[in-house]
């Protein structure tokens, strides 16, 4: 008689990706100088995955900024331009399982 043995493996356990710092706070508005103004996060992932820094303005992706940043935990965004004004900047930082989510208004100020 032979006995097999059948081995269940627990699903790993994902977890997203921290916020560990951003230069302006998530929800604070955006005043925007004529000059623009630099956006900067910093994130971690507690399971050491890839993150992709997902940059968008009302919802519409910002060209060139949905780059996977291996083995980055930093991404900057600069904003500029009074047609920004009134507009919502949004940062979503996956891990490809789970992601975090954080926006800003916008209000242009010019100089």
């Amino acid at each position: 008689m032979t006995l097999a043995l059948l081995l269940a493996c627990a699903p790993a356990v994902n977890h997203a990706p921290v916020l560990q710092t951003a230069s302006v706070a998530d929800g604070d508005t955006i005043d925007i100088p004529t000059v623009g103004v630099d956006i900067q996060v910093i994130a971690d992932d507690p399971d050491g995955d890839v993150m992709q820094f997902r940059w968008a303005i009302d919802g519409i992706g910002v060209h060139g900024t949905d780059v996977q940043n291996s083995g980055s935990t930093t991404s900057t965004y600069n904003v500029y331009g009074a047609g920004n004004d009134g507009a919502t900047l949004s940062l979503m930082i996956t891990d490809g399982v789970d992601a975090i989510d954080l926006s800003w208004p916008m209000v242009y100020v010019g100089a």
